[in-house]
């Protein structure tokens, strides 16, 4: 999100941002037992070390957000369930590049599984719980469909937040093989992954060791912030600042140490909601964790302002 400018403040909705015990980046008064309830499961999967963190549930938790009646056993049942079907088809030597193309028949061929090019930016497209019922979402949703039933298969799968576009790679022998989810499970050369950061910015040449490291394994973390991010985005686009404030306090509690520019950004959405202090708060947080930041200036003279306004209207 952008640097946050000098606001005017219009009023002071002290009833709904001051008067109340904080809870996270909200208040009591602004969340149902059921949001306070998914909050703490959050907080305490964030406190888990990376390794520890299901990656299906966690991303389920986020779906919560806008489906807080959510039944998450459901949904991890239906991808076991897709994970027992394909595996019915192995014998016992069935190889990793026969498995890797009975688990795309059935996902893509079968199922129909396929990026949803038409609407892209449908929030729907970046819940877990909708992906497994519509069939259709955005690379890194797909993505997560895929790696959890290829490890239910057996296979050696990580995640790759590669730029635009998240892909998958999965162990063969000693090899990698690439795939793209969203395009229906197409493999990927080194020439095609270059031809996509040409594609994609002023890059004249792309080294071995660039690629390699962009091909490295993504954490359960940055996977979780990446659909998280999509979100606010998403919200922040279609002026939804109240989801867009669920989606911020998320990122902020996995984060954690790491969270410094969320901190401004749910700053910016806090002010779009008139909740003043709350915006103090947390842009005072980002300059501390970012004293050096390259929007320092204009956050101090944010808060410069925000103080002025607020000690008048106290």
């Amino acid at each position: 999100m952008t640097t946050i400018l000098i606001v005017e403040l219009k009023h002071w909705n002290s009833r709904k941002c001051l008067a109340s015990q904080k809870i996270g980046g909200l208040t009591l008064n602004d969340y149902t037992p059921v949001d306070l309830q998914l909050l703490n499961k959050w907080r305490r999967l964030a406190e888990v070390s990376d390794e520890e963190i299901s990656l299906a549930e966690a991303a389920l938790f986020i779906s919560a957000i806008d489906h807080p009646e959510l039944d998450l056993a459901i949904c991890l049942e239906q991808i076991d369930e897709i994970a027992h079907v394909i595996r019915k088809k192995f014998r016992g030597d069935t190889s990793v590049p026969e498995k890797l193309m009975a688990l795309n028949n059935y996902l893509f061929a079968v199922l129909g599984f396929r990026g949803n090019i038409e609407e892209y930016a449908d929030p729907k497209n970046s819940f877990l719980d909708q992906v497994l019922i519509r069939r259709l979402g955005i690379p890194i949703t797909l993505s997560i469909v895929y790696l959890e039933i290829g490890r239910r298969l057996g296979l050696k799968m990580y995640g790759i937040a590669f730029p635009s576009h998240f892909l998958v790679k999965c162990v063969v022998n000693d090899n990698i093989v690439i795939i793209d989810v969203f395009n229906r499970g197409i493999t990927l050369s080194l020439e095609d992954l270059k031809d996509r950061l040409h594609s994609i910015g002023d890059i004249s040449s792309v080294s071995d060791g660039m690629l390699s490291h962009l091909l490295s394994a993504a954490t359960n973390r940055n996977i979780l912030a990446r659909i998280l991010r999509n979100l606010l985005k998403i919200y922040s686009d279609n002026k939804d600042w109240m989801r867009a404030l669920s989606v911020s306090d998320f990122i902020i509690t996995l984060l954690s140490d790491d969270a410094d520019e969320a901190y401004r950004d749910r700053a910016s959405i806090y002010l779009k909601l008139d909740c003043y202090k709350a915006a103090l708060s947390d842009l005072r947080t980002y300059l501390h964790i970012c004293p050096g930041a390259p929007d320092a200036d204009d956050i101090k003279e944010t808060l410069f302002a925000l103080e002025q306004s607020v000690s008048k209207l106290n």
